[in-house]
């Protein structure tokens, strides 16, 4: 059976539609990421888990147990979690391998392990937790939960934001225990006997952790923590100590092409995803389709990469022959809008989508789009291209700056 085609609400347009004559390799969100055995990266965890257990690192009292959590994905489905609880690392090492032995297939292939443990806790009653979650904006809880004091039934904060635990819907502002969402992912991790607290004096547990992540051919990267606040806006991020050189590139290349890779045949961006509900978000801002062609024109400069040039051929047509509406005023003047939903003309989207014609022309040499000049009786005559797109329209020969465009409210052509 062949692949659904996504179904996105995008401005129409009076130019043609339709797939585009030149064929694309498109780019996978994976490319780049390779797979390695869960046995692998387990033995790098604990190389690592032996140098950040430092006694600063860690909760206390010195005789607090040791609490662990594993998140592994293969980037193909959503990463499965596991944790422990022991005296120490030994202890805790001892369980991680009589879990994996009894693992349908103990050594699977991934892409990513995540590695947390425990640096804080506070002590609340299931009351009191749900006050607090009445004081949080719903997807901004940035706590992990336990259940019971021995972490028996522990989440971590990124389970209960993925799985929709705590949202109570798109009207609710605030977060709050979403009671189906809580016991059928409860079910899943711990089993058919998983159940929420039953009274408001149950005694659980708020924690934080600190992390690291895990990939093949790379050494462990450490993430940032959070603390109150401090970190919050960083919470999971990478920590970037210098941005050298190198670092500055690597970051530049990896981002581009990961934009590259929401860019389909038709030169759309897969606009967004609700990550709970593993739904494509169906809408579409057309600014924000020119402003990341802008962005990966930029980073193109830096890169050359091929799939990343393809990439923006593609949303460059997709904008010129789909988003970008012509008309005729009745003095004649012909005129062009970038046009987003509801027949709204942003002037934004109009000035972001001439900066992104202006450096492909500007990177590219300038022979790729058609010129448009202004006759004496006001008319446009179209001069043919040497490009693939020649149908789009190059911004006419004026006196006046681009700027004068923006700041004045002008047409994208004019």
């Amino acid at each position: 059976m062949g692949k659904k085609k996504r179904s996105r609400n995008v401005p129409k347009a009076d130019a043609r539609q339709g797939k585009t004559d030149t064929p694309y390799a498109l780019m996978s969100p994976l490319a780049g990421h390779p797979k390695a055995p869960l046995t692998v990266l387990l033995a790098q965890a604990k190389a690592a888990l032996t140098y950040a257990l430092v006694p600063s690192d860690v909760e206390t009292p010195p005789s607090a147990p040791l609490r662990l959590f594993f998140s592994m994905s293969d980037g193909t489905k959503r990463a499965e979690v596991v944790h422990f609880v022991g005296r120490d690392l030994a202890d805790i090492w001892e369980k991680v391998e009589a879990w994996q032995e009894a693992l349908t297939n103990p050594n699977p292939s991934i892409r990513w392990l995540r590695v947390d443990w425990v640096d804080q806790t506070w002590d609340l009653t299931w009351h009191h937790c749900q006050l607090a979650l009445e004081n949080s904006k719903r997807s901004y809880f940035r706590y992990g939960l336990a259940l019971d004091h021995g972490f028996e039934q522990a989440f971590l904060e990124q389970e209960l934001n993925a799985n929709a635990m705590l949202y109570l819907g798109g009207t609710v502002e605030q977060a709050g225990v979403n009671e189906k969402n809580f016991n059928i992912y409860g079910r899943r991790r711990f089993g058919a006997g998983f159940q929420l607290p039953q009274g408001p004096a149950h005694q659980i547990r708020l924690f934080s952790t600190q992390a690291f992540l895990l990939q093949p051919n790379h050494g462990p990267i450490r993430l940032h923590g959070f603390s109150g606040g401090a970190e919050g806006r960083d919470t999971g991020r990478r920590v970037v100590t210098d941005l050298d050189e190198t670092t500055v590139e690597s970051m530049i290349a990896q981002s581009s092409r990961f934009l590259a890779a929401q860019v389909d045949e038709q030169g759309q961006f897969v606009y967004g995803l609700h990550p709970c509900f593993d739904r494509e978000i169906k809408a579409y801002n057309t600014l924000r389709h020119t402003s990341t062609i802008y962005s990966m024109l930029e980073a193109w400069e830096v890169t050359r990469d091929t799939g990343v040039k393809a990439a923006i051929d593609r949303a460059l047509r997709f904008m010129t022959q789909n988003l970008i509406r012509r008309f005729t005023l009745p003095d004649g003047k012909e005129v062009a809008y970038l046009q987003d939903l509801n027949n709204e003309f942003k002037l934004g989207g109009s000035a972001v989508a001439l900066l992104a014609l202006v450096k492909y022309t500007e990177l590219t040499g300038g022979h790729c789009w058609t010129t448009w000049r202004r006759a004496s009786d006001g008319s446009k005559t179209q001069r043919p291209g040497n490009c693939p797109m020649c149908s789009i329209p190059r911004i006419s020969a004026s006196k006046k700056p681009f700027g004068s465009y923006i700041m004045m409210g002008r047409p994208l052509l004019d």
